[in-house]
């Protein structure tokens, strides 16, 4: 059976973004968001690999992931599994919370009735009247529940000199094609050394990075209303097939999905 999904956004709530998906059967690569990821797994188990540890979220239950942080999705159902995510700003979730930071990478649990609340809300976004005041109560609700729950020691963001100057040059080049031996000249490391350092203390290599940090700066100019094709040169893809190709990867949509995305709310 073929995937069904649908992509939403909400200027009104500083682009919030809702990803709906039944029978999907894709593997999202490692890659990252600038936003909080909020996923309903609705059947099947999702599982978010960080730092070569495996999480599994079960049906009925939330998954979260905070920004930045570097994961995989791949699919270990023997089929499809469906779920639904919600991408909040750092600044909407702080807003939620009461202007506190989400500080975990990871977690994952259940709340039976915040999860049903919250597929009510989702299977009526298309109805007359739908309030986006009852979908971000409900969202503060469920931020603050996991504030119950005890830090675990990797719960803080990424830092390091290395990691730092990475992220800085990637962030400064990203019109250009950032080659390993590119990246690795900057930093003054080995490209072998690069690549085994990426991988140890990120679960990607140079390469997946600069393309995932690539697609999140496309999906800015794609919300400006830049062409696909002007998109896709303006971040140094190859062409526009190549870049559609990888976006719908990462994000499960095609850029013109995503371009199109409905936008439901508007005062």
């Amino acid at each position: 059976m073929q995937d069904q999904t649908n992509y939403y956004r909400f200027d009104c709530l500083d682009n919030l973004e809702i990803f709906s998906a039944g029978n999907y059967c894709q593997d999202f690569p490692p890659h990252f968001h600038e936003q909080l990821c909020i996923t309903l797994v609705h059947s099947g188990v999702e599982s978010t690999v960080i730092d070569n540890e495996s999480h599994y979220t079960p049906s009925g239950a939330f998954s979260l992931t905070s920004s930045e942080v570097i994961h995989s999705n791949p699919n270990r159902n023997l089929g499809s599994y469906s779920f639904l995510t919600y991408y909040l700003s750092p600044d909407l979730a702080k807003y939620l919370l009461g202007r506190d930071a989400f500080d975990f990478r990871h977690l994952s649990i259940e709340h039976p009735i915040l999860f049903s609340d919250l597929s009510r809300w989702t299977s009526l976004i298309n109805a007359p009247g739908s309030s986006y005041k009852e979908l971000t109560d409900l969202l503060s609700r469920l931020l603050l529940h996991c504030r119950q729950f005890k830090k675990s020691e990797n719960s803080l963001p990424y830092s390091g000199s290395w990691w730092q100057d990475a992220t800085g040059f990637i962030d400064a080049n990203l019109d250009r094609k950032i080659t390993l031996g590119l990246l690795s000249a900057e930093l003054g490391m080995d490209p072998y050394r690069l690549i085994r350092t990426f991988r140890k203390e990120k679960g990607l290599t140079p390469v997946q990075y600069v393309l995932s940090r690539k697609i999140t700066q496309s999906k800015k100019l794609l919300r400006s209303g830049l062409s696909i094709v002007d998109t896709a040169l303006s971040t140094g893809f190859y062409d526009q097939s190549h870049y559609t190709n990888f976006f719908k990867r990462v994000t499960g949509v095609t850029p013109g999905q995503f371009q199109k995305a409905c936008n439901i709310f508007q005062d």
